[in-house]
């Protein structure tokens, strides 16, 4: 009698601020903002970006030079998170000069673009018409409602969700089945739960087993994260 073995993948958080466990089952690509000391050990996946709010308190053209500093670095496999964010006081034309120019890294670097958007869509979704990229933009934290969903797949965009999910006011775990799984990745950013329990809470709202969700997102990983 023959057995099937069947390959389990692994659990992928495609963006964390927090140090990872390093699970024999795991890959996870941790954040880095222009400026942070990258500490490479040969095990981590990183993604480099200018953050909205570090234009607080940054001179740009120094953000914009760490930034590209850290860029050769073979560990980093996306850009940001950069992004657009209506809840800081920060000029949008200025936050929309540093979004495009990393948009334009993504891009010539062949690299996923991990964005950071709050109350902001219908202007990510311009630059992305009028920018054209060929590089995956995805949106991270993603929380919306359904139109907005609907609206960002319509241009292409990924989605990556995360601790929201388990937040009954939130509206997000009512759109996730609606949400191609191809299109989906998820992630811990900085919550106390982990990749394991974020993906169980999406497997139950999915009406799938974890297993077949961690086949999908790491194909996922796989076709984005060259």
């Amino acid at each position: 009698m023959l057995l099937k073995i069947e390959q389990v993948h692994p659990f992928v958080d495609i963006h964390t601020h927090n140090k990872p466990s390093y699970s024999s089952n795991s890959i996870v690509i941790r954040n880095l903002q222009a400026g942070e000391i990258l500490s490479d050990n040969g095990r981590d996946f990183f993604s480099a970006g200018i953050h909205p709010w570090q234009l607080k308190q940054g001179f740009l053209p120094d953000l914009k030079a760490q930034l590209i500093s850290m860029l050769d670095h073979p560990s980093i496999v996306a850009i940001g998170e950069a992004g657009l964010d209506r809840a800081i006081g920060i000029n949008l034309d200025l936050q929309m000069q540093v979004f495009e120019m990393q948009a334009d890294l993504a891009e010539s670097l062949h690299k996923p673009l991990i964005i950071h958007a709050v109350r902001v869509y219908p202007e990510i979704i311009q630059l992305k018409k009028r920018m054209n990229p060929s590089s995956i933009w995805i949106i991270h934290g993603f929380a919306a409602d359904i139109e907005a969903a609907r609206q960002l797949l319509h241009h292409g965009f990924m989605f990556s969700v995360g601790e929201t999910l388990f937040d009954s006011r939130r509206k997000i775990s009512g759109v996730l089945p609606l949400i191609p799984h191809e299109n989906l990745f998820f992630e811990t950013d900085q919550s106390r739960y982990t990749i394991e329990t974020i993906y169980q809470r999406a497997a139950v709202l999915l009406e799938i087993s974890v297993e077949d969700l961690q086949s999908t997102i790491f194909a996922n990983f796989v076709r984005c994260f060259k």
